[in-house]
């Protein structure tokens, strides 16, 4: 009497993958049946793979696939991890040269800060001689009645 197995129990039973069981199934080289939606493979007891090749034949390519598929997602994996890099190293250049934009700005703050702080020392400073000259004309004026009497400043 034949047992029921998954795809992946008769991948491993027989040493294949997954998509060479489905292959087999399309050509009708292993019985299935389809039960609430899942496929089960059907198996004699004393089954061998169902091709004129050895199982061992069928391990080894099975190997040699996954071995095969393995670098090729390691290499996959690899050239995405060397555009994320390279995508994370122009995005420190940016920040860096952003950095540079604000560090002049900044430096350029301070320039205009500063001169503008001496314009308002010298700003000052000719108010203050400006008062005191106008308090010494205030102070030599002569009122209405020193006038008169001809006093002169």
């Amino acid at each position: 009497m034949p047992k029921k197995v998954s795809v992946g129990e008769a991948a491993v039973l027989y040493g294949v993958s997954q998509t060479t069981i489905h292959t087999w199934i399309k050509e009708e080289k292993i019985q299935s049946e389809r039960v609430s939606g899942r496929r089960w493979i059907l198996i004699e007891d004393n089954a061998e793979a169902p091709c004129e090749a050895s199982q061992e034949t069928y391990q080894g390519t099975s190997q040699a696939f996954q071995t095969g598929s393995q670098v090729d997602k390691i290499e996959i994996e690899n050239e995405y991890l060397k555009q994320a890099l390279a995508d994370k190293e122009k995005q420190i250049e940016d920040a860096n040269h952003q950095i540079k934009e604000f560090l002049k700005q900044q430096d350029q703050g301070q320039q205009l800060a500063a001169m503008q702080q001496k314009t308002i020392a010298t700003l000052t400073e000719q108010n203050q001689l400006l008062l005191e000259a106008s308090q010494e004309k205030e102070a030599k004026k002569v009122g209405f009645w020193g006038r008169l009497i001809g006093q002169q400043a």
